[in-house]
């Protein structure tokens, strides 16, 4: 090799050691404050604004994710819609393009994309408070995390609102298995509401593996995983998600979450514009179109 080439690979060398220390420097911290955040979930129905047992009282869901460029992993697009329960009308939405300039680290990722969402939670506090959501379904995990703290419960310690982790995708720590868990929803999930808790080796219940509305065409069990985010418990979140899947699989203020990611990324863009308009009928009767809506 010449004195170029051995220059190029040693500037590669340090630029990964470099980002090795920053990751072990930001990891220490995280956390530390990651233990500080689970300390203060509160994993049960505590300080509603509705009955947990009838859902009596309850008027608005959200539904909140964020979505990172597969290019260019600074550029993201986050996303908050705040539905009218149980008809499921678009009260609110709001997606907007972010820039996050923090590295992504496995089991961290609460720390990289909350910031977003808690700010435009605080936005509808502030500026609209009449659609502040009563309970906030986020796309991602809560309890059901290696520390106990995902972005859910993250959130919700946060903002101190009422939370909801759904994830669509299983996270494997103390002993839960992706093929066991498979294997027993095929078993046990047959008819919407169906589930049963994620129980990892310790003993401890994580969450709970959860049958949305079932497609005619689907032919295998394809569950979402629900857990505790914050002041609320993993029975309310069961029944109050499965209560929420009127249209697929997935809670209804997810779904339209999703939509919007889909739109500002310009990915599916004719079928995220078909998906948002359609008609969602859990009452038999047409939806008006949303009446307030913020899309900067």
């Amino acid at each position: 090799m010449g004195p170029c080439t051995n220059v190029f690979f040693s500037a590669v060398l340090c630029s990964l050691l470099l980002e090795v220390k920053m990751e072990s420097q930001f990891m220490a911290r995280w956390e530390e404050e990651q233990v500080k955040l689970e300390q203060a979930i509160v994993k049960d129905d505590v300080g509603l604004t509705f009955d947990p047992e009838t859902f009596a009282g309850l008027e608005r869901v959200a539904g909140a994710d964020i979505s990172c460029s597969l290019e260019r992993k600074e550029e993201a697009v986050a996303s908050l819609v705040v539905m009218e329960f149980p008809s499921m009308k678009v009260l609110y939405e709001k997606r907007k393009s972010v820039r996050i300039d923090l590295p992504y680290i496995s089991g961290f990722l609460a720390f990289r994309e909350s910031p977003p969402l808690v700010q435009m939670i605080e936005e509808i506090r502030a500026d609209k408070p009449a659609l502040l959501p009563q309970i906030v379904l986020i796309d991602g995990n809560g309890i059901l995390h290696p520390r106990g703290c995902g972005v859910a419960s993250h959130i919700g310690v946060v903002t101190d609102i009422p939370t909801i982790g759904v994830a669509k995708n299983l996270i494997c720590f103390d002993g839960l298995n992706r093929d066991a868990v498979k294997h027993k929803a095929r078993e046990e999930l047959v008819n919407q509401g169906d589930y049963f808790d994620l129980v990892g080796s310790s003993g401890k219940v994580h969450g709970a593996a959860l049958m949305g509305r079932k497609d005619r065409k689907q032919a295998t069990c394809n569950p979402i995983f629900v857990s505790i985010g914050h002041r609320t418990s993993l029975k309310t979140a069961v029944r109050l998600v499965s209560g929420c899947c009127t249209s697929s699989r997935l809670p209804e203020p997810i779904r339209q979450v999703d939509v919007l990611v889909n739109l500002r990324r310009g990915l599916r863009d004719e079928e995220a514009d078909l998906r948002s308009r359609e008609a969602v009928k859990p009452l038999g009767r047409q939806l008006p179109e949303a009446p307030c809506l913020d899309l900067t």
